[in-house]
């Protein structure tokens, strides 16, 4: 059924290309428009839908230098520009999976493939606005968030039969959920599931499991989703929130890796994975994750100064487990950081930032830049308007630590421990500095894990032994007995089946560590030298 009103439409048309932005004004003329603007990037386009009201809004996804009409499309919502009642058509040449799964995690409400034909785009057009014209009353709800007056709209066409009937429903049963009305939106998924198998009802169902804790059932009809459709994104956010909820931080970390491999282009994906790989202490996922997320971010709107913050402390952090990739990574974010550095314009990250440029400097093995960097740091603490931040002297005790001024690092970190000895959360931020945790929380998962190891360790399940103690030294480094509990177990190892090179030089980093930290006067010096000398007669049977 063709559309009746196309001469009362105002229409916003977007492409870098002035000829592709002609023919498409060209084709909509041809459907009685009489309003049509263009816009060559999604600058102008802001600026146009600010002032005025589009019905429809027609955006190519590449629009050359600056955001994408996907990103353009993610601003109008996130600044509340566009309304519930105007439509958003996203028009691509690239018909690459990635795009594709860009496009629905940020819902257009059509995708359309060059080169279209007047046809194609008037047969798009007319299903789109014949639904915005029978559901009008529902979108005006919506935009005016009067939820109840939106659930009555639905309600009615569906009563009513009407050609929207499945979209009301679908609409309905996240309305409900809102409301958290679950009894009822439970009704409104299971009579359209006795019809049809429809995704969206089935990703309801699995939401309202979640929502009553029934976590268990949750986390199976997501899986059954994404075992369905591998592409279903939807499933995998859900699946994450179950995670989320039941604490398990390995899983939730799994779920979201699968997700970004489908959609490698979702900003806030990807950020959820960098932020669960941190706390996991996985920083080469997390590194990598926020790399692309800085990159992902540069014209968005959920760009943010942190984000780049993020980067350079994971970055630092892949130190420890893997020194050629953190090198390489390290380049990346020294350079998002000093291009980033005129756009701060808080007074605390400007200092974060200046902290952390000084230790990328270091690990590049650039000690003059280093330097500058660092007396760069002590002239804005001096001129410093407010008291430092907590993330600023934490920052501090890691550059004194990088630039080898340990007796000063030591001062403070014993100052900002006993300043916050109250503050649990502060405390646990403190912890991986620390030759001991001081949280009660830290406290308990490090004796945990200890207890764990050295049982695995008394049966010889070396393997076991070694997670539980390797586990320990990326959460806490700087604990002298995790690292010689490791050392202790590959020793062992080596002693039952025959020395590695590679295990050797674990045990070399970790003894490193510990001869960096421990004083003569240390319960554990004995110890330590014992190992040491063993491992010394390992390496000379190697020899």
């Amino acid at each position: 059924m063709p559309y009746q009103g196309y001469d009362k439409l105002n229409v916003l048309v977007l492409d870098d290309f002035e000829g592709f932005r002609s023919t498409l004004s060209s084709m909509l003329e041809t459907f009685g428009i009489s309003r049509v603007d263009t816009a060559s990037n999604a600058e102008d386009a802001l600026k146009a839908c600010k002032t005025r009201y589009y019905d429809v809004i027609l955006s190519d996804y590449n629009l050359g230098h600056g955001r994408t009409g996907l990103q353009l499309l993610e601003e109008l919502r996130y600044r509340e520009i566009i309304k519930q009642t105007q439509a958003f058509i996203l028009i691509s040449a690239e018909n690459s999976k990635q795009i594709v799964l860009a496009a629905t995690d940020v819902e257009p409400d059509a995708y359309l493939s060059k080169p279209i034909t007047a046809k194609a785009l008037q047969h798009r057009l007319d299903r789109i606005l014949l639904q915005r014209r029978e559901l009008r009353e529902l979108f005006q709800a919506l935009d005016k968030r009067e939820i109840p007056a939106a659930i009555a709209v639905c309600r009615q066409h569906i009563e009513a039969r009407g050609h929207q009937s499945s979209l009301c429903q679908k609409h309905l049963g996240q309305l409900l959920l809102q409301m958290g009305e679950l009894d009822q939106a439970e009704l409104v998924y299971q009579s359209v599931l006795e019809v049809r198998p429809l995704e969206w009802a089935k990703l309801g169902m699995a939401q309202i499991k979640c929502l009553r804790g029934d976590l268990n059932t949750a986390e199976r009809w997501y899986r059954e989703l994404i075992t369905a459709n591998p592409l279903c994104l939807r499933a995998y956010d859900g699946l994450a929130e179950v995670y989320k909820e039941l604490q398990d931080d390995e899983n939730l970390q799994k779920v979201l890796q699968d997700a970004v491999a489908v959609s490698p282009l979702a900003l806030l994906r990807q950020e959820q994975l960098a932020e669960i790989a941190t706390s996991n202490c996985d920083f080469a996922t997390s590194a990598r994750a926020y790399r692309r997320v800085v990159r992902l971010a540069d014209q968005s709107v959920y760009k943010s100064p942190e984000q780049n913050l993020a980067f350079a402390r994971a970055t630092l952090r892949l130190e420890e487990q893997d020194s050629k990739a953190a090198v390489e990574l390290g380049r990346d974010a020294l350079k998002k950081l000093v291009d980033l550095e005129a756009d701060i314009l808080d007074e605390d990250l400007q200092l974060q930032a200046q902290l952390l440029q000084t230790q990328l400097y270091l690990q590049q093995k650039d000690s003059s830049r280093a330097e500058l960097s660092f007396e760069a740091c002590q002239e804005m603490i001096d001129q410093a308007t407010d008291s430092l931040s907590f993330e600023v002297e934490v920052e501090m005790v890691k550059t004194l630590r990088a630039i080898s001024k340990e007796a000063e690092a030591k001062e403070k970190l014993d100052s900002l421990c006993s300043k916050y000895e109250d503050d649990e959360e502060k405390l646990e931020v403190l912890d991986s500095l620390l030759e001991e945790p001081k949280s009660a929380k830290n406290r308990k998962l490090v004796s945990r894990i200890n207890k764990e190891g050295i049982r695995h360790y008394q049966a010889k399940n070396f393997v076991q032994a070694v997670e539980s103690f390797s586990y320990a030294k990326r959460l806490f480094p700087n604990h002298v007995g995790v690292q010689l509990n490791l050392v202790q177990v590959l020793l062992a190892e080596m002693e039952e089946f025959g020395c590695k090179q590679e295990t050797l030089q674990t045990i070399e980093e970790s003894l490193a560590r510990v001869t960096h930290q421990i004083q003569a006067t240390n319960t554990q010096y004995n110890r330590f030298v014992q190992l040491r000398e063993m491992h010394k007669a390992m390496v000379r049977q190697l020899q």
